[in-house]
């Protein structure tokens, strides 16, 4: 079962959600999303500037798309 992380942030009165990934060097690459935007990026997955991530791209490049987790 997904847990909807809207309601859940509502509930209990949670304003923003940090989410990560690790790059291809081990360093931990983050944003603060607020709630009201946490619903599509648990639908659609969250992007990242490849160009922070020391890929080989500039800020002109598209963002990188991190995907959801899939359910358990």
């Amino acid at each position: 079962m997904t847990l909807d992380l809207a309601t859940f942030a509502r509930e209990r009165g949670i304003k923003y959600f940090m989410i990560s990934y690790t790059d291809l060097f081990g360093g931990q690459r983050a944003k603060l999303v607020p709630t009201e935007a946490i619903a599509d990026m648990q639908k659609d997955g969250a992007g990242f500037a490849g160009f922070a991530t020391w890929l080989d791209l500039t800020p002109a490049h598209p963002d990188l798309l991190h995907s959801r987790m899939p359910p358990p």
